[in-house]
């Protein structure tokens, strides 16, 4: 990344990339061909289960969707946002395992394609260069972006909800313990006028 735009934002991506590079949003493509017309509805079954297998064991991924190019029945693309760190979290899961046995029967692997639209760090770099794929870096040189910082603020927002959630049930079942113990202990020791007037009773 060589240029900023200029400004000072929280925003800006050099800004993001300076202080912490494995945090700059990505947005990836990864294009390929599925061998035939025939073979298109059962490709679209196996990616309709890696969405869901992607949404259930990378709660960080910020977008995934599966689309159809226009002109080619055959084509389709993989599109999603993430960061760098997210990126070698999805490279290296396991569950995207039966996913990728299904590209490789009903697909040519060498039509796999991937393009980063971002400036990934030196780590998804030697990942990519170890994989069996081809991929073009498109390297941002100036711009914003919102997308990480939008989603953190959500995701701190919601933890705190989930705070005050827990916060209230515990004060609530403290002041339930407080009662019982009051009325248990209050039921079964007598006061100091009771005792007193047992003592005169007995005398």
């Amino acid at each position: 990344m060589a240029l900023s735009y200029g400004g000072d934002s929280m925003y800006d991506l050099w800004k993001i990339f300076r202080e912490s590079p494995q945090e700059v949003p990505l947005i990836t493509i990864a294009r390929t061909n599925v061998k035939s017309a025939a073979n298109v509805s059962e490709y679209i079954d196996h990616a309709i289960d890696q969405t869901r297998t992607v949404q259930r064991t990378e709660p960080s991924m910020l977008h995934h969707t599966f689309d159809a190019d226009p002109d080619d029945p055959t084509a389709f693309v993989w599109s999603s946002f993430k960061t760098s760190d997210q990126f070698i979290e999805h490279l290296d899961n396991p569950h995207n395992a039966e996913y990728a046995r299904a590209h490789e029967r009903l697909a040519a692997p060498a039509e796999f394609t991937i393009e980063i639209f971002g400036t990934p760090t030196q780590r998804v770099l030697a990942k990519l260069d170890e994989s069996p794929y081809r991929y073009k870096i498109h390297e941002t040189q100036v711009g914003f972006s919102k997308a990480e910082v939008v989603c953190r603020d959500r995701i701190e927002i919601r933890y705190g909800i989930v705070a005050m959630i827990l916060s209230s049930a515990i004060s609530v079942v403290l002041i339930g313990i407080v009662i019982l113990c009051q009325r248990w202990f209050g039921s079964s020791v007598p006061s100091g006028r009771a005792r007193r007037r047992g003592v005169l009773d007995t005398v």
